[in-house]
């Protein structure tokens, strides 16, 4: 692989990290079971917040025995939270709506700066957690170079 795992969330979490979304967002990291918890309340107080994950890569050979197009995905998880009432977490200035944009903004159709990379693609976004006062929302990129 061109560039490592690893590499690839890092670059997502700096280029995510910037105005508007770091204006209102306490946490940026990279996603590590953070709502695998008994009590999601628990997690609440981190919120508005930013995760990261590398979800897989496919091979495609471009020729034989020699170049690969590498489709790796990423996705990148905003969580948000209200008490006031059932849509809050959705709606407003620090919402989930507001940080699906911004990170769109941020992400689709920029390079990361990864040799023989072409930009991100979004591909998906999709409702994770919508309960009363928490909103978890998913945004899934596709990211092709060569290796």
């Amino acid at each position: 692989m061109s560039a490592e795992i690893e590499d690839i969330e890092d670059l997502v979490l700096a280029a995510v990290n910037a105005a508007p979304l770091n204006t209102y967002c306490k946490v940026f990291e990279r996603y590590d079971g953070q709502f695998n918890v008994d009590d999601v309340n628990k997690i609440k107080s981190r919120l508005p917040a930013v995760f990261v994950a590398w979800t897989g890569d496919r091979f495609d050979e471009q020729t034989p025995f020699t170049t690969y197009m590498d489709n790796a995905n990423v996705s990148v998880v905003v969580a948000a939270s209200n008490l006031r009432d059932d849509h809050a977490s959705k709606l407003g200035n620090t919402g989930a709506f507001k940080m699906l944009g911004d990170v769109k903004d941020l992400l689709h159709k920029k390079q990361l700066g990864i040799t023989g990379s072409y930009p991100l693609i979004l591909t998906r976004r999709v409702p994770l957690i919508d309960i009363p006062g928490l909103a978890v929302f998913g945004l899934d990129f596709n990211l092709k170079f060569l290796d």
